[in-house]
Parts: structure tokens; sequence; C-alpha cells
């Protein structure tokens, strides 16, 4: 056999070396693993101005939510600083009629007898004294008035035959001014006979055993107006007095007498 020269045992080394090399291709799943990890081994590139809108939009968020919790902050501070109190007195007097019975012309509301004959009533002398008081200086204005309400019952009390408001103080406003108190008194003289008289007509025209009474009543509104805190409702005092009974046992409601804030 003859001897093979160098270059061609060189040749077929080189042919031998290919043919045992093998190419391999990628599984579906391992394209999807290299083409994934290259998406997040790659950087992204923003712009300046991209960069800057951001950063705006982030700062301007953080500014806005920083101003809604200081003014919250502030609101809540005040509604816990600003104390207020409202407190009325109901005082009266029975003026009599000319009678053999008594020396007096008229009795106190803290004096006796606490029971009245209703025969010798002539007027009820009602005075009302409401006073409002705060911490500090506040501009706030008030609206009150003066009503009386006449009411017929059946026997029990559970059921209304007839109801009316008669208005004897009108709406009035008042205003405190820079102030920490304000006061509002107001006197009524309340005919006895008239509305006792009313209530016995009832009475008698329908043929029925009732239970009545006139309730005067105070009520004050007030608002604020430095738009600070918010003020009650309504404040409310009344003094209760019977009507078509021999005896007259008058009540003076404790709704809202005295009220802290």
């Amino acid at each position: 056999m003859p001897r093979k020269s160098k270059k061609e045992e060189i040749i077929e080394k080189t042919k031998t070396a290919k043919e045992e090399v093998k190419i391999v291709e990628p599984t579906i799943d391992e394209k999807k693993e290299f083409l994934r990890r290259k998406k997040l081994n790659s950087k992204k590139y923003y712009s300046f101005n991209m960069r800057f809108t951001i950063s705006f939009v982030i700062f301007l968020v953080l500014f806005v939510t920083s101003i809604v919790l200081i003014l919250m902050s502030l609101s809540k501070i005040n509604e816990q600083t600003v104390d207020y109190k409202e407190s009325s007195k109901v005082d009266y007097k029975v003026l009599l009629k000319d009678n053999t019975q008594y020396d007096e012309k008229y009795f106190k509301n803290n004096s006796q007898p606490k029971i009245y004959i209703s025969s010798l009533i002539k007027n009820i002398d009602t005075n009302f004294d409401y006073e409002f008081s705060i911490n500090e200086k506040s501009n706030i204005e008030f609206e009150y008035n003066i009503i009386a309400k006449l009411v017929i019952l059946n026997i029990d009390s559970t059921k209304v035959f007839y109801d009316d408001e008669i208005e004897l103080i009108g709406n009035k406003k008042v205003k405190l001014t820079n102030e920490k108190k304000l006061n509002i008194h107001e006197n009524i003289m309340l005919d006895f006979d008239y509305y006792n008289n009313l209530a016995n007509s009832f009475r008698q025209k329908y043929g029925l055993n009732t239970n009545s009474y006139i309730e005067i009543i105070l009520n004050v509104k007030g608002k604020n107006l430095d738009d600070i805190f918010d003020l009650n409702d309504k404040y409310k005092r009344s003094i209760k007095i019977p009507l078509s009974q021999q005896e007259v046992d008058i009540q003076i409601a404790d709704d809202n007498a005295s009220i802290v804030h």
C-alpha cells in the first residue's frame, strides 16, 4: 500500500473531525427561555423629557397629598379646641285675680303653692334667659322665636284631637361679633283665661273628655359666620301649662337646659 503524503493525512483528519461534529438545534422551550432572559437583561432607555415628566408627576402627587393631610390636620385641631356652651333659664310668676283666698297678688315659681287654682289665675308672666358662651372670640348669627303650642288630647293623652301653633314673638336675629358671650332675654305675658277658654269650648262643643295644655317654647338656632365649626342644630326650652283643669301644675321642660360642646 503506497504511503500517504502529509497533506493527504491532514485532509483526511479534517474530514473525519467534521463528520464527528453534530449540530444540535435548540428546542422551542429553550428558545423561549433564551428570549425571556434576554428581555430581562436588556435595559430600557427613557428620554430626558420622559424622565422629567415622570418625576414631575410623582412630585405633584406627593405635594397635593401633603397639602390635603395638613388641611385635615388643621381642621381637626380646630374642632378639638373650639368649645362652647348653651344654657337657659325659665322663670315665671302666676298673677292672680282678685280673690279672698290669698293675700298675695302673684306667686313666683320657687314659692308655695306649686299647684294653682285654675279659676284664680289671671296671667302667667314668663321670662326666658338664654346664654351662649365660647372659648374664643367668634362671629355667630342667631335667629330665635317664641311660640305657643295649644294641644288638645283624649283623656288618656294617646290621641291628638287638635293642635295649633301661635307665634308670640316672630323671628329675631342677633349677632355675636368678635366676642365670647351672647345673652337673649324675652318676656311673655300669657293670657291664661284666653287659652283656657279655647280648650273648654272645644270640650263642651264636642262633648269630649280631654286633656289639654299650652306650651310656650323658645327656639334658638345659630349659624357660624366664620365657618370653623358646626353649631347645635336647634336649641329649645319650654314651659308647659295644663288647661281645662281645676288645678294647674306648671312644668318647666329640661330640654337643652344646659349643653356643653
